[in-house]
This record gives C-alpha cells, structure tokens and sequence, in this order.
C-alpha cells in the first residue's frame, strides 16, 4: 500500500498515511483505545456502538474507525450503523442503508433512468421534427427560385 497525505482523525493534522489510520503521534492512543475496546468486547459482546465508546471512554468516532478498518468484529456493532436516509440500523457499516431505503433508492434510480431516456426520446423527436421543417423550408426555398 502506498502512503498518502491525510488528516489524522485525532489530531487533524496532516500525515503520511499507511496501514495505520492515525498519525504516529497518535498511534500509541489509538493502541491504548483499541485494547480497552477490545477488553470490553470480550467481556459483554453485546453492546452497540454507543455503549461501548461510552463505557471504553473512547469516542464513537474511534469505535466506527476500527469496526470499518476490520480490527474489531461484532454482529451487534454492525447492526447498529444508522442508515444514512432514516436512521434505522444499516445493512452493514459500509453500506450505511438499511433494506428499505436501499429499495427506495433502487427505485428511484430506475424512475430517473426511465425519465431520462423519456426526455432524451422527446428530445430526439424535437430534433427529427426541426430538421424536417428546416428541410421543408429549403425544399420551398428551391422550388421558388
């Protein structure tokens, strides 16, 4: 992987970013974060997001960091990413939609899709009509010269 300039999301400034996600001024808490997570995972596997950053005393922010980075793994974690329309529990945090907004947006797209090839087809048509007119005109044109 190929290191690129990024902003710490603990410190704000900007760094080589590689595989870590924060700069090296931060990694060390980032660790300390990461272990106290994981401690309490283990100890009460069934806490959301919410209560885990709470309990851990790290900020969710942290605690959405490494479940979308893979270092921790939980199936009540997951399901407790809001979906980015509604707010209910999201397919998975990458997703960030649950199923029905997923469906709505599907069908929206669809209903956009078949708009735009209806206006592209009107616009066509438009087209056809002006040239045939402008034709006319010039078929008229060279009739009466």
């Amino acid at each position: 992987m190929t290191a690129k300039l990024a902003s710490c999301p603990r410190c704000r400034k900007p760094f080589m970013r590689g595989e870590v996600p924060v700069c090296p001024a931060c990694e060390a808490e980032e660790e300390a974060d990461y272990r106290r997570i994981g401690d309490l995972l283990n100890r009460r596997p069934g806490l959301n997001a919410a209560e885990l950053a709470s309990e851990a005393d790290v900020p969710i922010e942290c605690v959405m960091r490494m479940l979308q980075g893979g270092r921790i793994e939980s199936t009540s974690l997951s399901a407790t990413a809001p979906c980015g329309r509604c707010g209910a529990p999201a397919i998975s945090s990458a997703q960030r939609l649950c199923h029905a907004c997923l469906t709505k947006l599907n069908q929206e797209c669809q209903d956009a899709k078949t708009a735009i090839q209806k206006a592209l087809a009107m616009r066509q048509s438009s087209i056809h009509e002006v040239r045939r007119y402008v034709d006319i005109k010039r078929g008229r044109e060279t009739d009466s010269s």
